[in-house]
């Protein structure tokens, strides 16, 4: 929780935390934070190969999120903050639909308004089903269900 407890992402002690967790296969869940921020986490953790979600992206670092899910094949991203009509398709196309993780940040958030924008974006039947479960399952290592 780098935003909740005050430290940076370029912070050596958790960044030697970050090449133990995948040492050992564990995913990783950070914020996706201002501005370049998913581009520093890309750069630093993409290179470990192990799996991280960036959690509340929104409409002014989207871009930034499907660009860093495109290049580094072990990141998500959740969507309890697209609330822009057709991000979920715009991150989909550019990283691949089987990078998108549902999320509602409830009980902060409106369970229903998140819930919609999956039920309501251009998804196939494969892709809807995954965006809901498939895809963090196979983040979190659990094909298997």
């Amino acid at each position: 929780f780098p935003d909740v407890q005050g430290w940076p992402i370029i912070f050596q002690p958790f960044l030697d935390l970050c090449e133990l967790i995948a040492e050992v296969g564990l995913p990783i869940i950070l914020p996706a934070g201002p501005p370049g921020q998913q581009t520093v986490i890309g750069e630093r953790l993409g290179p470990l190969g192990g799996n991280v979600l960036l959690i509340g992206s929104s409409y002014g670092v989207n871009a930034e999120t499907a660009s860093v899910l495109a290049r580094w094949p072990g990141f998500y991203t959740e969507s309890h903050m697209y609330d822009t009509p057709g991000t979920l398709e715009y991150v989909g196309q550019v990283a691949g639909f089987d990078r998108l993780v549902f999320g509602s940040n409830i009980p902060d958030r409106n369970f229903a308004a998140a819930y919609q924008q999956g039920a309501c974006a251009a998804f196939s039947p494969g892709q809807r089903a995954d965006f809901f479960a498939g895809n963090v399952l196979r983040f979190l290592g659990r094909e298997d269900g």
